[in-house]
């Protein structure tokens, strides 16, 4: 699935002039999303710095729609989470924690998700300079 960012908002709706993840007019690789009762869906994508956000999906075009064929749903019992869709590697409880924390086999894990990811999408990973230090740092080892 790859989404072009059309416009820039908060969390909350309000319009922004810029963001530290997003670009106008630049194309994003989604790797899931969440759907919540009252609220917008958002993307799960990752942004300019490389690092793995959620994002209200107003803010995008669909430039590819096609649901990843590697993606699983998640529907939680207590309605205030509402479902979630997306790569069952990123979704795995706990994950999101290890990257942020630095753990080297959920970087390569991102990694190799983004690599899937833009394959079935007919793309290329991004160009974002902590990918390329990521990646050194992980085939180092």
């Amino acid at each position: 699935m790859l989404v072009r960012c059309i416009n820039m908002k908060s969390h909350d709706g309000t319009s922004m002039n810029a963001s530290d993840f997003l670009t106008l007019g630049r194309d994003y690789l989604v790797i899931g999303m969440t759907i919540r009762p009252r609220r917008p869906m958002d993307y799960h994508l990752v942004g300019d710095d490389g690092t793995p956000v959620y994002q209200r999906a107003d803010q995008f075009e669909l430039r590819d729609a096609a649901i990843p064929s590697g993606w699983v749903g998640d529907a939680s019992s207590d309605p205030a989470r509402g479902c979630a869709m997306g790569y069952p590697q990123i979704m795995e409880p706990g994950f999101l924690e290890s990257y942020f924390d630095g753990d080297k086999a959920a970087t390569a894990t991102l990694m190799r998700t983004l690599q899937e990811c833009a394959a079935e999408a007919g793309t290329s990973v991004p160009e974002i300079s902590s990918y390329s230090t990521l990646e050194t740092t992980l085939n180092a080892e």
